[in-house]
């Protein structure tokens, strides 16, 4: 790309004498405005800060009182409290004992948790068994290890790979969910 060169003088006059814009002083010269901002840096004129808050510095506390009051469903952008985070369903529950930083829990781990009758361990995963992240049913959810968990998956992955070597393409795209009725 070819540097074309604005006299110093003449960036100085407009500029800071003439409070012009970057803008008014590239149409005036007709340049591209991004020519004239490279050559006031190039000149070592400080540029002017640019936006609706130029020179108005606000205090912490109003900058935290400006972002407690946009929280929740206070948000133009609320959606109930419900996100999708890593493909998996998370609840705003700020102050919950596996809430991440933003205060959001898996749903799935709440749900197995409250159907366990106890807090889940760190170490204890929790299992879609049909293989849909979304699925945040009771009888859809495997509370295990992380070795066993690790078995489920490769052992998925073993028989649909083995089903493609034999038949080409898989009967079975998906593991099926095993209901077991509470009456037997």
């Amino acid at each position: 790309m070819k540097k074309i060169p604005i006299d110093e003088d003449v960036l100085r006059r407009a500029y800071i004498i003439e409070r012009k814009t970057v803008q008014e002083i590239a149409d005036e010269l007709g340049l591209w405005d991004g020519t004239v901002r490279k050559n006031l840096i190039r000149h070592g004129i400080l540029l002017r800060s640019t936006g609706p808050r130029v020179g108005k510095r606000l205090s912490d506390f109003h900058r935290s009182q400006i972002s407690k009051s946009k929280r929740g469903n206070k948000n133009p952008v609320w959606k109930g409290g419900r996100i999708l985070s890593h493909g998996y369903l998370c609840i705003s529950m700020p102050g919950h004992p596996m809430a991440d930083r933003l205060g959001y829990v898996p749903e799935h781990r709440i749900i197995a948790s409250r159907a366990l009758g106890r807090p889940l361990k760190p170490e204890e995963l929790v299992h879609h068994i049909n293989g849909n992240p979304c699925d945040n049913r009771k009888q859809n959810l495997l509370v295990c290890s992380s070795a066993y968990h690790t078995f489920l998956h490769k052992t998925k992955r073993i028989l649909k790979n083995n089903l493609k070597e034999i038949w080409g393409e898989p009967l079975i795209q998906e593991m099926p969910s095993v209901k077991i009725s509470e009456e037997d």
